[in-house]
């Protein structure tokens, strides 16, 4: 059985630049544009990170939609 693959923690300096950047790519570029090396780029980061970080692209949009969801329930 292999062992469970290492994430790199979801509240880390790293992974909050990766949500904004999806964010950013979603708001201005749309989804079709939203990859990780796209993300990558405009974090400022390596395109490998994404993927320490979150399990897959989906993970990662899921992730930008909670925290957006979760901000704006915070703000209502």
């Amino acid at each position: 059985m292999a062992s469970p693959r290492r994430m790199g923690p979801r509240d880390s300096e790293a992974s909050h630049a990766m949500l904004d950047a999806a964010e950013r790519v979603l708001r201005e570029e749309g989804h079709a544009a939203l990859s990780s090396r796209r993300v990558a780029e405009v974090a400022g980061l390596k395109q490998q990170l994404v993927y320490y970080y979150f399990r897959s692209m989906d993970d990662l949009v899921l992730a930008t939609f909670r925290r957006r969801a979760e901000r704006a329930l915070a703000h209502l």
